[in-house]
């Protein structure tokens, strides 16, 4: 029997075969046989607090990574893997305050600092602080709100690896609106970068062609629309 209220979660993916990228993976392994696998040994903490019409959670974390696959470049610009020893901390922090009954200002915010101990060095495609600020209105069975989305500019890279090139900072307008239609169904539209900003995240993909990363700005100007129903 369906339980009202309740999602029905579905999933369809392919699998594919991709000679660039097994021909990238069986180069690294035999030019590096003696990789070991990593160890992360992590201790997190977090904390849920509201007052009234304030809410707030944050978490924090240590991972103590003992051989950490590290890339890097030889002087002839090979690409070779070794271990080494890193630590990554970071946190994450959100919250909100109702202003009134229908009207809600919240943020959240993360930021992650990684470093190679074995070379005193930076580690590479580690995300540079970022975060949003949102503004939501809600009554019955209309929404509608604008966020802010923003990310600081990472230039703590590891030029060596390959893997890293330094990115601007960035931010971003959104708005977005929904509606019920009835008991079942509801609809939601929403515009993001609006202001149609040049941007690149710092985590970008890996070309499997060549194992360096490739810089590609986010989509610009783009409109949605979201149909979704309950049974």
């Amino acid at each position: 029997a369906f339980a009202p209220g309740k999602d029905i979660p579905a999933q369809w993916w392919t699998l594919f075969h991709s000679e660039g990228l097994n021909a990238l993976i069986k180069k690294a392994i035999a030019a590096n046989p003696d990789i070991k696998p990593e160890a992360h040994h992590q201790i997190d903490f977090g904390l849920n607090w509201g007052y009234g019409k304030y809410d707030a959670n944050a978490v924090v974390y240590a991972d103590f990574v003992n051989d950490y696959i590290l890339r890097y470049r030889l002087p002839t610009q090979q690409s070779v893997y070794k271990n080494a020893t890193a630590r990554i901390y970071g946190s994450e922090v959100s919250g909100g305050y109702n202003i009134t009954r229908f009207l809600r200002l919240s943020g959240e915010a993360a930021y992650v600092y990684g470093q190679d101990i074995t070379d005193d060095r930076p580690l590479a495609q580690i995300p540079p602080l970022s975060g949003q600020v949102a503004l939501d209105y809600q009554t019955g069975k209309f929404s509608l709100g604008s966020r802010v989305v923003a990310a600081a500019r990472q230039d703590r890279i590891d030029e060596n690896s390959g893997l890293d090139e330094e990115t601007a900072g960035w931010s971003i307008v959104d708005i977005y609106a929904g509606f019920t239609l009835s008991r079942n169904l509801a609809l939601q539209v929403g515009v993001n970068n609006l202001f149609n900003k040049y941007y690149a995240d710092h985590l970008n993909a890996p070309d499997f062609t060549t194992g360096n990363v490739v810089q590609v700005p986010e989509p610009g100007t783009t409109g949605w629309m979201k149909l979704s129903g309950s049974f």
